[in-house]
């Protein structure tokens, strides 16, 4: 007997990946707003702290087709997330793998709009990190005839988050970037508030989000310095040390090529949108924020 997998409805909004930087301020907005929401996580410990708030909370490998064609066929609509693989894996076939669990648990849903996270410079390609695995995504989603508006969203401020010790303590900025490169930067804030605008309205699309202005490393290092009142340098690691220098911070060595690729054609294909969506979020108050939030 054939059950409709939409038969039973239950939650308006099913978000997959609601308890990261982007989830949780996606998920929050959405509660705030009194929407029914479902968040689709892995770890159990997070259940308490988003069903105090409102939330279902439902646990699944993403690599688990079945599982989450279940929680699926509860929504309306679906924000889709594809997590990080560790970077002590192969990535890209860690990636590419999470990507056909989400497509294939998608086949034959009734699914009235998708909204899914994906980067400025997303192609075609193998190899060349999250460019490749989520122009993947998009394109596997945009072949299922279901309402799609898909964000690539600039260069994340939370990437800078993991320097703050280093920064503390022997005041350095280390990055792949030449030090006056400037990028388009977003705070994944910005991103998931933008995606709660999409999940309640009708658009489909691309949408391209960044922040108010671009900024280069040597920017992130002078506004450090003024928030902690010391000076801080760019340490710029030249090309042929990138894999190298990955490596020895846990990177394997296929993921590691497959970074410097992304990061050469980051550096190589940089140019303006002009229908750019711009966040309010200004470098300065994310680093402060987080600056407070490591000081907790």
């Amino acid at each position: 007997m054939n059950i409709e997998i939409n038969s039973v409805m239950k939650y308006t909004h099913v978000i997959l990946g609601g308890t990261g930087h982007i989830g949780a301020a996606l998920s929050t907005s959405l509660l705030q707003s009194q929407q029914k929401v479902m968040i689709i996580g892995h770890d159990p410990a997070k259940a308490a702290e988003w069903t105090v708030k409102g939330a279902a909370y439902e646990v699944a490998d993403i690599r688990d087709t079945a599982r989450l064609k279940e929680l699926f066929g509860q929504a309306e609509r679906l924000f889709v997330l594809n997590p990080n693989a560790a970077p002590d894996k192969d990535i890209d076939a860690v990636e590419r793998e999470q990507i056909g669990s989400i497509l294939n648990a998608l086949e034959g849903t009734k699914l009235k709009k998708i909204v899914a996270a994906s980067t400025y410079g997303a192609q075609p390609g193998d190899h060349i990190f999250d460019l490749g695995a989520l122009y993947e995504l998009e394109q596997g989603l945009a072949k299922l005839n279901i309402p799609l508006a898909v964000i690539r969203s600039a260069y994340y401020m939370s990437n800078f988050d993991q320097a703050i010790p280093a920064v503390r303590e022997k005041g350095e900025l280390t990055t792949l970037f030449p030090a006056d490169f400037k990028l388009p930067m977003v705070a994944p804030a910005d991103i998931g508030a933008f995606a709660a605008k999409l999940m309640l309205d009708d658009r489909t699309g691309l949408f391209f989000l960044e922040g108010p202005e671009t900024y280069s490393n040597q920017d992130v290092a002078e506004t450090f310095g003024k928030l902690l009142h010391k000076t801080v340098n760019v340490v710029t690691v030249p090309e042929a040390g990138w894999k190298d220098f990955m490596i020895k911070g846990g990177f394997s060595e296929k993921a590691a090529a497959s970074f410097a690729n992304m990061t050469k054609l980051t550096i190589s294909q940089q140019s303006e949108i002009p229908t750019a969506q711009h966040g309010p979020t200004t470098l300065f108050h994310y680093l402060e924020k987080q600056l407070q939030v490591n000081d907790a």
